[in-house]
């Protein structure tokens, strides 16, 4: 919880509401946390330094007291301070929202009762394309790309799916961009 006194008794930030005066700061610390959380160890500017600009500081202190607001899963707009983006080149109050949506299995889909496990070698094989841990009809962990000619194609189009997480989109996505597996 950030500190609230001193110069910041009462909250910093500009909203008329100490309570959002507090989001915003809050938030500004976990972005410092989440993305450089070697901050305060680290001897020099260089490793074990993961985010961190000479000139501005931290992730958060680029942007410092610039407050947008977010809505939450909830439905509810909170405050929070605009974080620097690299990639927008601007202090942005949040990315682009993931699209969700719900795949219901067709009728002919029979559940299984047995579930499948496999393991894989932790040495590397230039030879074998790794095996994809589930199908590509189905949400879960990230498949790797090379699993299948279907998660390759897309990945190509949906970096999403194999960086994070196999969600609703992905699968939505098979039956978009793939030739050899229809969900």
């Amino acid at each position: 919880m950030p500190d609230q006194g001193g110069s910041c008794a009462g909250g910093c930030g500009s909203d008329p509401s100490t309570v959002n005066n507090l989001f915003s700061v809050s938030s500004h610390e976990l972005a410092e946390a989440a993305t450089d959380a070697a901050v305060g160890v680290a001897a020099n500017v260089g490793a074990p330094l993961a985010w961190y600009d000479q000139t501005n500081g931290e992730i958060g202190d680029i942007c410092n007291a610039q407050q947008g607001t977010t809505t939450g899963g909830d439905g509810v707009t909170y405050v929070i301070q605009t974080q620097w983006s690299n990639s927008a080149n601007a202090c942005v109050a949040s990315g682009p929202k993931p699209s969700v949506t719900t795949v219901k299995p067709s009728s002919s889909v029979k559940p299984s009762s047995s579930v499948k496990t496999s393991t894989t070698s932790a040495r590397p094989s230039s030879t074998v394309a790794p095996k994809c841990n589930h199908s590509e009809c189905t949400t879960g962990p990230l498949l790797n790309k090379a699993c299948s000619p279907c998660a390759t194609a897309v990945c190509k189009q949906d970096s999403y799916c194999c960086t994070n997480q196999w969600d609703s989109q992905c699968v939505s996505e098979v039956n978009q961009y793939c030739t050899t597996v229809t969900c």
